[in-house]
């Protein structure tokens, strides 16, 4: 008797897990989602949000946040593949992503490029926070976000990760926020083409836990003078590795900066000249190395 009960409480169990399966919509191809700052993610009729938008069309776009979550929960690509457009104007609320999307290991965030893909004006698609996180990625997540610019009031984070995401950046503006890349506990993220620093910040690149960020092939423009405290923080293990043919422009516009390695963290510049002092406190910590 007990058999059988177990037997058809699997069964049910089955049923169930097929029925949620069921529910998802299988890409055929590349699947685009549209936000934009004035989107719409619940439709009327809803209460709460029973009725979602399907972000699919760019006259009816959801915000940056329903567009994600619209794919992660609703799409399988494991025929096709995830991509998130954003309209040009001023985005006022961040992303929080966690988890992973069924069948693709990321989706991929535009802001105003063309049809291939390749940025066309950075400064068309921009988050401007107050003391918030612009893209919160935790927990396995992995996005490629390019061409847009981050800024923000307060103790705002441009792109934060946690927990062994992964971030890819191509092509951004880092204005004036808080910190503009932030990376704990295990996080990675990845910067290539190139990068503006354009506003007054506490730290541009701060990794801390075990996490580790790349410039690969990477210009650094600091487009005009700015208040920089922290160029780099490395802290707990954690690595900031420039790759290949990096260069920092204007580095006269963030004199007095500092690099700190600290509690065994790195710094490795592959013979790119560092636009930082390099003065970690002293005492207990200071043991970081610059490569």
């Amino acid at each position: 008797m007990m058999a059988r009960s177990a037997l058809l409480l699997f069964s049910l169990f089955m049923l169930d897990c097929h029925s949620a399966e069921a529910q998802r919509t299988k890409a055929k191809g590349n699947v685009t989602f549209y936000a934009a700052p004035n989107g719409v993610d619940c439709l009327p009729g809803g209460d709460p949000c029973t009725l979602r938008n399907d972000c699919l069309s760019p006259a009816n776009p959801c915000t940056p946040q329903g567009a994600h979550t619209v794919a992660k929960i609703n799409w399988d690509f494991a025929e096709g593949g995830c991509t998130i457009k954003l309209a040009n104007g001023t985005y006022t609320e961040g992303v929080s992503i966690a988890g992973q999307y069924v069948g693709t290991h990321l989706c991929q965030v535009y802001g105003h490029v063309d049809q291939n893909g390749a940025c066309i004006d950075r400064e068309q698609v921009v988050f401007d926070v107050e003391n918030k996180i612009v893209f919160s990625v935790q927990d396995f997540m992995i996005t490629s976000i390019a061409c847009l610019t981050v800024q923000g009031t307060g103790g705002s984070l441009g792109f934060w990760g946690r927990q062994h995401a992964i971030i890819d950046l191509a092509y951004i503006k880092c204005g004036a926020i808080y910190q503009c890349i932030s990376l704990i506990d295990m996080a990675s993220s990845n910067v290539v083409g190139d990068i503006w620093i354009a506003g007054d910040s506490h730290c541009f690149a701060c990794v801390n836990k075990q996490s580790h960020l790349k410039f690969t092939n990477t210009k650094i423009a600091v487009t005009v003078p700015v208040s920089l405290r922290y160029f780099i923080l490395s802290a707990s293990q954690s690595m900031v590795e420039f790759i290949g043919d990096n260069e920092v422009i204007n580095p006269q516009y963030i004199a007095g900066s500092s690099c700190w390695p600290y509690i065994r963290g790195i710094i490795v510049t592959g013979g790119m000249p560092l636009p930082c002092v390099v003065d970690p406190p002293d005492g207990p910590g200071n043991d970081g190395k610059v490569y």
